[in-house]
């Protein structure tokens, strides 16, 4: 007789868990809001990062930050075991066109860009994107060397440089090839190469 109970309760409570959806499987949408929300891939309140590009989820518009007079500034030269290939050359782009090439802080020269080749540098630069930028350093290669681009502010100082020792970033290096292919980098190298041997000259006397 109590076994007979026993299993008049069980068919009663599967026959309730049937009716009324006990087990079932959460709703889809649901579950993968939530999921989206916890992780930031998904459209709750933590946005999704850019994979191997900015690690950052909240991305601010940073253009109206930027400088008025400079659109951007690029890192060239060095790579030697020497101590003249470890200082700093720069080229720095106006927004005037006028390129100008700069050695240690001192302006070495200056020219102006075709209309067409700053217009490619202007227009073929995502400046959002390159100021997120987070380009993994590998500080473990004893022989390497630092790659920058330079965005300026207001002030026209360097509002952030991008790039790093070794820095590994494919769009870094897309921004730094489209100026290199806009600007005369045999002129910026020249000029580079004779104060480098004016200075040694002068380390002569």
């Amino acid at each position: 007789m109590k076994k007979t109970n026993i299993s008049l309760v069980a068919v009663l409570i599967l026959t309730i868990c049937l009716i009324s959806g006990c087990g079932a499987a959460p709703d889809e949408g649901n579950y993968f809001h939530h999921q989206g929300t916890a992780s930031g891939n998904g459209t709750g309140n933590v946005p999704s990062a850019n994979p191997g590009s900015t690690g950052i989820g909240v991305r601010e518009d940073i253009t109206d930050q930027l400088s008025d007079n400079l659109l951007i500034g690029m890192d060239f030269g060095g790579g030697g075991d020497d101590y003249y290939s470890s200082l700093s050359s720069n080229i720095i782009i106006h927004k005037d066109h006028t390129v100008e090439v700069e050695f240690e802080g001192e302006k070495l020269g200056e020219s102006k860009l075709t209309d067409a080749s700053y217009d490619a540098i202007a227009s073929g630069i995502d400046f959002n994107e390159l100021y997120y930028l987070d380009p993994e350093i590998d500080e473990y290669v004893l022989d390497g060397y630092s790659v920058y681009v330079f965005l300026y502010n207001k002030e026209d100082s360097v509002l952030k440089g991008v790039g790093g020792y070794m820095a590994g970033n494919d769009y870094l290096y897309e921004v730094r090839e489209l100026i290199s292919k806009n600007v005369d980098m045999e002129w910026a190298n020249d000029l580079v190469d004779e104060k480098i041997l004016e200075m040694m000259a002068e380390r002569e006397h």
